[in-house]
């Protein structure tokens, strides 16, 4: 299992670029609960805001802001505010006191060193659903690129929905949008083993869609992709793809809760044998399809086409 850990970072690292997005949001230190840190990117600017409490135990509210100096550094002057408005009272305009320096050193898109005046704390997004429960994390619409560089690119939306279990786990199973799941299933689930995400989907008379993908954000993926055809095996080096979540697993399941506006209204599966096909040809063509794909990737694909025979009722 190591060299698949390998072979597959290996793929990350050369389709990737290294830099990372670290992730809007409230961030926390689980073992220090009671306080927390709003942290908010917008193009290189970071807002950074805090609700903690002063040396006297006195509820505190530390904002700073400014530019990125990295993807993975910033530094800003440290303001207290105090003696504001409250609610319902006419506006005061707040005390701004400057009490030092904060910085942060992201170590992931959802970890970090916080300093501030310098004393260090680890601080990671706060999850508060089910983010980082297997295989909930995944539930909802995913919309994906496919494509980097001088690839041929694509794009895909699958709608995860139901949580399933068999001798390997639970995962969960969903569909193209647009299409149901006994037309163009769909499985995604965990490998522990390897740390990463695969997914099968069933997307033509002719062509699975595989993916393999780590999380960078509640809402947010990046991996790798294959086409290949049915009865034959997934090969070479696939190609990046990312992919964000555009509508909410309350939505899939009642109709009602956060989702893109725009819904899939008629499919095609003659356009998207078509789309497979091309696409097939041109990975076929490049350079990384001589790699050799490790044969664990092989037997995991395996396996969930044989979930996917299932769903479709073969």
């Amino acid at each position: 299992m190591k060299a698949i850990k390998l072979y597959l970072l290996g793929l990350l690292l050369s389709c990737n670029a290294s830099a990372i997005i670290p992730e809007n949001g409230w961030w926390w230190n689980p073992s220090e609960s009671g306080r927390g840190f709003n942290l908010e990117v917008q193009d290189n600017l970071l807002f950074f805001a805090s609700f903690a409490y002063d040396a006297n135990g006195n509820p505190a509210w530390y904002t700073a802001g400014g530019p990125m100096s990295s993807d993975r550094d910033w530094s800003g002057q440290l303001v207290v505010t105090s003696r504001g408005q409250c609610f319902g009272c006419a506006y005061v305009d707040p005390v701004r006191t400057v009490v030092g320096t904060a910085t942060l050193r992201f170590t992931s898109s959802q970890t970090a060193v916080l300093t501030m005046n310098g004393v260090p704390v680890n601080v990671q997004r706060f999850d508060f659903w089910a983010n980082n429960l297997i295989p909930d994390g995944m539930a909802g619409e995913w919309s994906a690129v496919i494509g980097a560089g001088t690839d041929v690119y694509d794009g895909e939306r699958i709608d995860y929905k139901d949580k399933r279990s068999d001798a390997s786990g639970t995962y969960m199973s969903g569909f193209r949008l647009g299409s149901n799941v006994t037309t163009n299933p769909a499985i995604v689930r965990y490998n522990a083993s390897q740390g990463q995400w695969i997914a099968l989907l069933d997307s033509s008379s002719s062509f699975y869609r595989l993916f393999i993908f780590t999380t960078t954000g509640f809402n947010r993926v990046e991996g790798n992709f294959w086409v290949y055809a049915k009865g034959g095996t997934p090969t070479g080096g696939g190609t990046f793809y990312q992919a964000f979540r555009t509508a909410s697993s309350t939505f899939l399941t009642t109709g009602a809760g956060p989702a893109s506006t725009k819904r899939a209204q008629a499919y095609d599966p003659a356009a998207f044998e078509a789309r497979d096909a091309r696409l097939f040809e041109a990975m076929s063509a490049r350079p990384q399809a001589k790699e050799t794909i490790p044969g664990e990737v092989v037997e995991m694909a395996r396996a969930l086409e044989a979930r996917l025979a299932e769903l479709k009722g073969r």
